[in-house]
């Protein structure tokens, strides 16, 4: 197969490179790859920016990547689902083990899989994996109910996207902060209102929305501290999380 190699933490370390063909264990599923996504994180482990939180037998060359779209091809011992052919989006969980997706050939836990429609380009199912379940799971934190209201930071983005619409099927109503330019792009999706983000307090203008204050604050693009402090103090009535999984809780 070919693979992706990092050499090193920088990007013109990239190569591809021919490989061994991964081996199957017990419960797992092998993967005919025809898109793999490029996260946010493959970025800042290559270029060395999350250099610290690059996992310890993670020596070069490895191979990057946490999604992958395409065909199971062949079934470890113990696996009959999904069918040899059927097309999936697969998760690697990266930091625990390693198996990176941006490779030819993806060997994966049947269980980190799941079947895809036909219908939609392997290019848009592959982005499903990591932003999705980092938006279902900063949803999930901030135990919002119907009917209350969030302010999503940088709604527009692939994350902060998908926490829009999980939000809007909870029954929560959602300010989205976002640069001008993708203001009605959140408004087509459901967005109830719109501050700018980057331009503006976004703090301010929320409040001006809001004058007691939103439910919960959902930030996906990485606002910088003080931001934060001030939306935590000034904004939020119950809790805010980050993309990154960190969850306060405000008294």
């Amino acid at each position: 197969m070919y693979a992706v190699q990092v050499d090193g933490l920088d990007p013109q370390s990239l190569r591809v490179e021919e490989t061994a063909d991964p081996e199957l264990g017990t419960g797992e599923v092998l993967i005919e790859a025809e898109a793999a996504t490029v996260n946010r994180v493959d970025l800042a482990l290559v270029t060395g920016a999350a250099a610290r939180k690059i996992p310890s037998w993670a020596n070069p060359p490895y191979t990057p990547g946490w999604d992958v779209c395409g065909r199971v091809i062949a079934h470890g011992s113990g696996v009959s689902k999904p069918p040899i052919g059927a097309r999936i989006v697969g998760f690697s969980a990266w930091f625990s083990h390693g198996r990176g997706t941006h490779s030819s050939l993806v060997a994966l836990p049947a269980k980190d899989v799941v079947e895809a429609p036909d219908g939609l380009p392997a290019s848009r199912l592959t982005t499903v994996g990591l932003n999705g379940l980092t938006a279902w799971r900063a949803v999930e934190c901030l135990k919002t109910h119907p009917g209350q209201t969030i302010l999503i930071v940088g709604a527009a983005g692939a994350v902060g996207g998908l926490a829009l619409d999980l939000a809007l099927l909870r029954g929560v109503k959602v300010i989205a902060a976002v640069s001008p330019a993708d203001r009605d792009l959140v408004i087509d999706r459901g967005a109830t209102a719109v501050v700018a983000h980057g331009h503006t307090d976004t703090v301010a203008e929320t409040l001006r929305l809001m004058p007691g204050g939103v439910d919960a604050v959902l930030d996906t693009a990485s606002v910088a501290a003080p931001l934060m402090q001030a939306i935590h103090v000034e904004l939020v009535t119950r809790s805010w999380s980050t993309a990154s999984g960190h969850l306060d809780v405000a008294a």
